[in-house]
């Protein structure tokens, strides 16, 4: 072997130890990094079992709360049910006892008008008694006599006969009418009840602020604020006060409009009353001709 092949055979040997050395480093590198990647790998793999167990453990929180939200929720649709029956039930009861109690004031109210009736027939039955009894007493009085002062009879005056026929009796005088009764002494308490619902709108078949108000629900509404109770509808409150003529008219008085009656207002004053007239208007003060013809005045007793 001559000196050039020596030294190439020496070359690659050096080449081959590098190239050794190179793959025992690479390899080592690689079993390195696939021990590395084989423990994060594991430490991957246990996150995400503690996950998968955390999540389960979540699921399982919803659906209880589910279900304690489902039954929560049947607990209180049963509470609102209850509820509503217990209203119901209330609200029919309260109803029947208004009711119950307008037809008893109504029947009240036409009794009341009965009894007075039979009494103003009564008293002018009476004063009908009193006259006659007073014209036969007068015409008892101016019947002729006979003269016994002398058994001769008279002789004849030269002057003319008294021709003239006996007066008649003057008719007994009429009775006085009777005052008009007394104002009720909560009418002005009655009218600033009424003027504290100004604005409020008509609703029909209301009676309370809450509500809204009718005609006839404002009054019974204010009235009863000072511990007067009047009926329901503007008929029953025509029969159940004391008619009185316009001059007679007070503040506190009610204002009645048709025949039958379908309107009522209350007299402030001035020729003003405050009414809740109809749909879609407030309550308000204005003049009591502004309806129409009055066909009556009641007095609240």
């Amino acid at each position: 072997m001559d000196a050039g092949s020596a030294a190439d055979l020496v070359a690659i040997s050096s080449d081959d130890m590098n190239e050794s050395v190179n793959q025992q480093v690479l390899l080592g590198s690689l079993r390195g990094s696939r021990e590395q990647l084989a423990e994060e790998l594991a430490a991957s793999r246990s996150d995400l079992d503690d996950r998968k167990s955390e999540l389960a453990d979540k699921q399982a929180e919803v659906e209880s709360v589910k279900v304690d939200q489902q039954a929560a929720k049947e607990r209180l649709e049963a509470s609102v049910e209850r509820s509503r029956s217990l209203y119901d039930d209330a609200n029919s009861e309260l109803q029947a006892a208004v009711e119950a109690e307008r037809q008893r004031r109504e029947a009240e109210a036409a009794r009341r008008a009965a009894a007075e009736a039979a009494e103003r027939e009564a008293a002018q039955a009476a004063a009908a008694q009193q006259q006659a009894a007073a014209y036969g007493s007068s015409s008892a009085t101016r019947a002729p006599g006979n003269d016994t002062t002398s058994s001769a009879p008279a002789a004849p005056s030269s002057s003319s006969p008294n021709t003239s026929a006996p007066s008649t009796p003057a008719p007994a005088p009429a009775p006085a009418p009777a005052p008009p009764p007394p104002t009720s002494g909560g009418a002005a308490g009655a009218i600033a009840a009424a003027k504290t619902q100004l604005g409020k709108m008509y609703r029909y078949g209301g009676s309370s602020p809450s509500t809204g108000f009718d005609c006839s629900g404002l009054m019974m509404w204010s009235w009863a604020q000072v511990g007067v109770g009047l009926p329901r509808t503007s008929r029953g409150q025509y029969a159940a006060t004391q008619r009185i003529s316009m001059s007679q008219i007070q503040p506190g008085d009610l204002v009645f409009y048709g025949s039958p009656v379908y309107h009522v207002g209350m007299y402030v004053g001035g020729g003003m009353m405050i009414d809740s007239p109809r749909t879609g208007k407030p309550v308000s003060i204005r003049s009591i001709g502004s309806v129409g013809s009055v066909s009556g005045v009641g007095r609240v007793r």
